[in-house]
């Protein structure tokens, strides 16, 4: 008796690409950001602008009405809004991947950190620098251009400047988090200082008195700064894809030891669902 064993033609598959996966996670990283930060840009967005329209009319109503009041008012907003989205979403970007427990899955499908740190950065600041840019022009709608010159140095490229670090430094505060909740004050300590600093160097003497060559290099240093900040960035994705501490590294050695009982022992380890677990 004879086996008689069919002819099986074998179909090779190529895999895809490195720069095609790249791509692929790229695109659905995207997607999934935009799913989550189109409502709360829009509610932020609302708001500016519902704030603008109520400071306008109870000032113009205001029988003592000064334009320049009314351009700090609204610089005021224009500039406080599109901070605090960029603290809130900024914080809620990986945190947020452990919480919802959709950072397990992207270790599963061994996502290369670098696509999501870049969809997740590109998003950030996208949303951020836009919501900026409308807010800004909403407000020269309101108020002369000459009226903002007259009570501020700031422009529109300096606060665009001081958004853009804030998303920087806020993803950041989330990817050394385990919770949105310690993420937002670990990014609020962070960016409020930097805006206080951005804001009272702008209108310091000094600046208005400095050189052209001067200010070149101030210039110069804050996109380094920007540069160093993206790169600190990349790096600490590529630790959190691995789950492994930044502070793990042997330079830092003697801070870990102060630092784990912290965050092995304290409320850092565990997110408020993991708390109303426990109780």
């Amino acid at each position: 008796m004879s086996v008689v064993t069919p002819n099986v033609t074998q179909f090779v598959s190529a895999s895809p690409s490195l720069f095609r996966r790249w791509f692929a996670v790229f695109v659905r990283m995207v997607w999934k950001e935009l799913r989550v930060l189109y409502p709360f840009w829009f509610v932020v967005m609302i708001t500016i602008n519902g704030l603008s329209g109520i400071v306008v009319g109870v000032m113009r109503g205001d029988p003592s009405f000064d334009q320049n009041s009314l351009a700090t008012s609204l610089m005021a907003i224009a500039g406080l809004f599109p901070l605090l989205y960029a603290i809130g979403f900024g914080a809620m970007s990986y945190a947020n991947e452990r919480e919802e427990g959709t950072w397990d899955l992207l270790r599963r499908i061994s996502a290369p950190s670098s696509a999501v740190c870049a969809a997740k950065l590109l998003m950030g600041l996208s949303s951020a620098l836009l919501m900026t840019s409308l807010a800004w022009w909403g407000m020269r709608f309101y108020v002369p251009a000459s009226n903002i010159n007259a009570e501020t140095r700031l422009s529109l490229w300096h606060l665009m400047l001081l958004v853009a670090a804030s998303v920087c430094l806020s993803q950041m505060s989330s990817l050394l988090s385990r919770s949105v909740l310690w993420a937002l004050g670990l990014a609020t300590a962070l960016c409020v200082p930097l805006a206080v600093f951005v804001v009272c160097g702008m209108e310091s003497r000094e600046l208005a008195k400095a050189s052209p060559d001067e200010i070149q290099v101030l210039t110069w240093s804050i996109v380094v700064f920007g540069v160093v900040l993206v790169l600190i960035q990349f790096w600490l994705a590529q630790r959190w894809m691995l789950n492994l501490r930044p502070w793990s590294i042997a330079p830092l050695r003697t801070i870990r030891l102060l630092w784990n009982p912290l965050c092995d022992v304290g409320p850092w380890q565990n997110s408020p669902r993991e708390w109303q677990r426990q109780l």
